[in-house]
């Protein structure tokens, strides 16, 4: 295996996340039962392999890590769909909100307006029975002095 001379450029080209789920478990599983494949154990017996013994365990995190970021990041679109989700339906009810606050806003407008109104009416029918009242004083101080009209 060392003696490849094209083991070096092999080793650089492996993509850690295309490494197929069934070659990683083997991986894990020969790293996990091979005891005497640590990078300080694999130095006493070559030093050419200690490198080899590093890159075989980096690899192996470097999957599992990018297993643990893709369920992470599935997770993550996941919640971004739901945050999308629910932005729109407050998008909607926020459209609806302010179609609401501009009636209540119209509907106090109008109520203001009404009660100028009111107050107007109010004072008019105070200056009309004063009219009344004084026309009504004029007419009786007239026939008291018997003026005809």
């Amino acid at each position: 295996m060392l003696a490849d001379a094209s083991l070096i450029s092999r080793m650089k080209d492996v993509d850690p996340d295309r490494i197929p789920e069934d070659v990683q478990r083997k991986i894990k599983k020969k790293l996990a039962s091979n005891a005497e494949f640590t990078e300080d154990k694999v130095a006493t017996k070559q030093a050419a392999a200690r490198s080899i013994a590093i890159w075989v365990h980096a690899v192996s995190e470097c999957t599992e890590k990018s297993q643990e970021v893709a369920s992470k990041q599935k997770y993550v679109n996941e919640m971004s769909a739901q945050l999308d989700s629910a932005l729109s339906a407050l998008k909607v009810k926020q459209d609806q909100m302010a179609v609401v606050v501009k009636k209540v806003t119209d509907l106090e407008t109008q109520l203001h307006e009404s009660i100028k109104e009111k107050e107007r009416l109010e004072n008019e029918k105070i200056l009309t029975e004063e009219r009344l009242d004084r026309a009504g004083k004029l007419t009786t101080g007239l026939a008291d002095e018997q003026v005809i009209i």
